[in-house]
Protein backbone atom coordinates (compact mmCIF):
# COMPACT_ATOMS: atom_id res chain seq x y z
CA UNK A 1 0.00 0.00 0.00
CA UNK A 2 2.95 2.34 0.43
CA UNK A 3 3.38 2.83 -3.32
CA UNK A 4 -0.30 3.34 -4.03
CA UNK A 5 -1.30 6.58 -5.73
CA UNK A 6 -4.94 7.12 -6.60
CA UNK A 7 -8.34 7.73 -5.08
CA UNK A 8 -9.39 5.64 -2.10
CA UNK A 9 -13.16 5.31 -1.65
CA UNK A 10 -14.26 3.82 1.65
CA UNK A 11 -16.56 4.02 4.65
CA UNK A 12 -16.13 6.56 7.42
CA UNK A 13 -13.62 4.55 9.46
CA UNK A 14 -11.05 7.09 10.67
CA UNK A 15 -8.13 4.68 10.21
CA UNK A 16 -8.16 5.20 6.44
CA UNK A 17 -7.49 8.94 6.73
CA UNK A 18 -3.93 8.07 7.86
CA UNK A 19 -2.96 7.16 4.29
CA UNK A 20 -1.51 10.45 3.12
CA UNK A 21 -0.35 9.39 -0.37
CA UNK A 22 -3.83 9.01 -1.85
CA UNK A 23 -6.81 11.22 -2.53
CA UNK A 24 -9.67 10.36 -0.19
CA UNK A 25 -13.36 9.94 -0.98
CA UNK A 26 -16.14 8.62 1.24
CA UNK A 27 -18.63 6.12 -0.17
CA UNK A 28 -21.96 7.92 -0.63
CA UNK A 29 -23.94 5.03 0.87
CA UNK A 30 -21.84 5.22 4.03
CA UNK A 31 -22.07 9.01 4.06
CA UNK A 32 -25.87 8.81 3.82
CA UNK A 33 -25.91 6.36 6.72
CA UNK A 34 -23.79 8.71 8.84
CA UNK A 35 -26.01 11.67 7.95
CA UNK A 36 -29.14 9.66 8.78
CA UNK A 37 -27.65 8.89 12.18
CA UNK A 38 -27.04 12.58 12.79
CA UNK A 39 -30.56 13.43 11.66
CA UNK A 40 -32.14 10.81 13.94
CA UNK A 41 -29.97 11.36 17.01
CA UNK A 42 -29.51 15.13 16.77
CA UNK A 43 -32.66 16.62 15.21
CA UNK A 44 -31.42 20.12 15.98
CA UNK A 45 -28.72 19.60 13.32
CA UNK A 46 -30.97 20.57 10.42
CA UNK A 47 -28.03 20.71 7.99
CA UNK A 48 -27.91 16.88 7.94
CA UNK A 49 -31.34 16.63 6.29
CA UNK A 50 -30.34 19.24 3.75
CA UNK A 51 -27.15 17.34 2.93
CA UNK A 52 -29.10 14.08 2.52
CA UNK A 53 -31.46 15.80 0.10
CA UNK A 54 -28.54 17.30 -1.83
CA UNK A 55 -26.74 13.95 -2.18
CA UNK A 56 -29.90 12.21 -3.36
CA UNK A 57 -30.62 15.00 -5.86
CA UNK A 58 -27.07 14.74 -7.23
CA UNK A 59 -27.55 10.98 -7.64
CA UNK A 60 -30.56 11.60 -9.90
Amino acid sequence: MLNYIGIDVYDCWSFYWKYDVATHAVCCAHLLRELTGIKENHPEQTWASKMIELLLDMKK
